[in-house]
C-alpha cells in the first residue's frame, strides 16, 4: 500500500484516537492518573464507524483472594468508592466465615490513591505483610498478605477486571450446585469437617439438619424432570430465606438438602427445622408440565454434635441425622424428628 492510498483510507475512516493516548501515539498522563473503577461504564465501549463496537478498555481492579481454609480461592472484589468491611458478621461486605475472625474485624478504603487497611480492634488481631496492625492501619501494596486472626490469610492484588471476574466465577462454579446454586456436596463435606473439628475443640454445639423432599420421585414421574427441577429450586430458595447468613446450606444429593448451623443446639436446631418445614409447606410451585401448582412438603432429621460419644465426629453426626430422617419418613412424612424413638 503506497503512502497516498494509506492517507485516503485513514481520512475516510476518520478513526478517533484511543482513550489515554495522544494523537502522536504517546500515553496521555491525565488518563493514567484516572482513579480505579469497579465496573465498566458506557464510555468503556467506544464504537467504530458503522456502529461496530471496539474492544472495551481494560481497567485495573483491586481484589482479595483467600489463601487458606475451605474457602481458599474465593475472590472478593474491592470497590474504590465504597468502604469494604471484613468480618464474620452477616453485614460484612467481605464475609469471612471463620470463628477466629471478629464480626467486625477490619475495613479497607481507597484514600488519596492508596488502599488502606484498618483493624477495628479485633479480638485476635490482624497482620499485614507480617506486621501486627491490631487497632491500627496500614497501606496495602500489590501482593501483600493479610492475616485475620489465627487462620485466615488473604492476598491483596491489583489485576485487570476481566481476570478478577474470571477468578470469582471459577471459584463459584467449583463450590456451587449447578441447578439450585446451593453449595455442592464436595464443598459441604470440607466445610462440615472443619466446623465439626472447631466445635469439638471448643466444646460448642453444632446442629445438622438433613432434609428430604417428600414424594419427589412422584413429581418427576408424573410431570417430568423439569418440574422436579423447579420444585428443587423453590425449596432451596425457601430454605435460604429462613436460615441465618452464616448457616451452610448445600444440596447433598438428589432431593436431599442439608443445613449446618454453628453454635446451635439440638433443640434450637429442631425449632429451625420446624420453621423450614412450615415455610416449605406453604409453597405452591408453578412448574413446566404441571397443570396446576405443586404442593411440597419435607421431612427433616436433626442432630447435634454434642450428642455424639467422645471420639466421634462429623461422620457419626451425619449418620444420626440420617437415622432420624428415616424415622420422620416412616412416621408419615412432613415431620421433624430430633430424637430417637
Amino acid at each position: 500500500m503506497n503512502r497516498d492510498t494509506k492517507r485516503i483510507l485513514t481520512s475516510a475512516l476518520d478513526l478517533p484516537a484511543a482513550e489515554g493516548v495522544t494523537p502522536g501515539g504517546h500515553p496521555d498522563e491525565s488518563a493514567r492518573a484516572a482513579p480505579p473503577s469497579s465496573r465498566y461504564d458506557a464510555r468503556d465501549f467506544p464504537t467504530q464507524p458503522g456502529g461496530l463496537p471496539a474492544a472495551p478498555l481494560v481497567r485495573d481492579r483491586a481484589s482479595l483472594v483467600r489463601l487458606t481454609g475451605v474457602d481458599a480461592g474465593r475472590v472478593f472484589v474491592l470497590d474504590a468508592e465504597v468502604t469494604t468491611a471484613l468480618g464474620r458478621g452477616s453485614d460484612a461486605t467481605c464475609t469471612l466465615d471463620d470463628p477466629g475472625v471478629s464480626r467486625h474485624h477490619a475495613t479497607i478504603r481507597f484514600v488519596d490513591g492508596q488502599w488502606i487497611f484498618e483493624d477495628l480492634g479485633s479480638t485476635n488481631g490482624s497482620f499485614v505483610a507480617g506486621l501486627p496492625t491490631r487497632g491500627a492501619s496500614a497501606v496495602l501494596r500489590p501482593g501483600a498478605r493479610i492475616q485475620l486472626g489465627p487462620e485466615v490469610v488473604l492476598r491483596f492484588s491489583v489485576t485487570d477486571a476481566a481476570e478478577a471476574e474470571l477468578q470469582a466465577r471459577l471459584f463459584e462454579s467449583s463450590t456451587r450446585d449447578g441447578l439450585t446454586q446451593l453449595y455442592n456436596r464436595r464443598y459441604f463435606s470440607e466445610r462440615f469437617a472443619a466446623e465439626a473439628a472447631y466445635a469439638l475443640r471448643h466444646r460448642t454445639p453444632l446442629a445438622l439438619l438433613l432434609l428430604d423432599i417428600d414424594r419427589f420421585k412422584g413429581v418427576n414421574d408424573r410431570y417430568g424432570h423439569l418440574a422436579g427441577d423447579a420444585v428443587l429450586c423453590e425449596v432451596a430458595e425457601e430454605i435460604l430465606r429462613v436460615v441465618r447468613a452464616e448457616d451452610v446450606v448445600a444440596r447433598f444429593g438428589g432431593e436431599e438438602l442439608v443445613v449446618l448451623a454453628r453454635a446451635t443446639s439440638r433443640d434450637s436446631g429442631a425449632r429451625l427445622a420446624e420453621r423450614i418445614r412450615a415455610s416449605i409447606g406453604h409453597l405452591r410451585v408453578t412448574a413446566p408440565g404441571a397443570p396446576e401448582p405443586i404442593g411440597v412438603t419435607v421431612s427433616v432429621g436433626v442432630a447435634d454434635l454434642a450428642e455424639i460419644p467422645q471420639g466421634g465426629g462429623e461422620h457419626e453426626l451425619l449418620a444420626l441425622a440420617d437415622a432420624r430422617l428415616l424415622l420422620a419418613k416412616a412416621a408419615g412424612r412432613n415431620l421433624v424428628v430430633a430424637e430417637d424413638s
